[in-house]
């Protein structure tokens, strides 16, 4: 079993005159091919000098059927079907009448929207923070641009949850 759990997640965020967009997605990791390459490589190499090792031409057949259905592994993850079904993608929107608060959290530096919800399995409202992830040095402007557009929520500085 394969445990990825270092992968790079990419944000955007669109702003418009109604509303907001968010859009996260996590693409395909690229280092599980060359891996699958190089293990190929490897135990090709390997099944080769266990052959001549133990004078055994079974181990020559196994360097060739091994890298083989690597190899076959590798094309099959390298398909765009394939692709598509590993590659995680979220897309929410929002109106600004839907957020409720402003969060700040300068220590992480996130700013973050509070919105409302309805949970359908827990059967009640639920409050959630989308946090917007930016550089140090825009998060001034970040704020700056808030406060133009979302005068009437208050401004609240507290942790935000990442995962929320």
């Amino acid at each position: 079993m394969l445990s990825m759990t270092h992968q790079r997640m990419n944000f955007a965020y669109r702003f418009t005159a109604s509303g907001a967009e968010f859009c996260e997605w996590k693409n395909f990791p690229e280092w599980a091919l060359k891996f699958l390459t190089c293990l190929a490589i490897i135990s090709a190499i390997l099944f080769a000098c266990m052959a001549s090792l133990y004078r055994d031409a079974s181990f020559l057949i196994y360097a060739v059927i091994a890298p083989a259905k690597m190899m076959l592994l590798r094309a099959s993850m390298n398909s765009k079907n394939y692709r598509g079904v590993h590659t995680i993608f979220h897309l929410r929107t929002f109106e600004w009448s839907e957020f409720t608060e402003v969060v700040i959290d300068k220590k992480q530096g996130l700013v973050g929207l509070e919105f409302a919800w309805y949970d359908n399995y827990m059967k009640e409202n639920a409050l959630s923070v989308a946090p917007l992830f930016a550089k140090c040095c825009e998060l001034d402007h970040l704020l700056a641009f808030f406060e133009a557009r979302l005068p009437h929520l208050p401004r609240v500085a507290r942790p935000i949850d990442r995962a929320a």
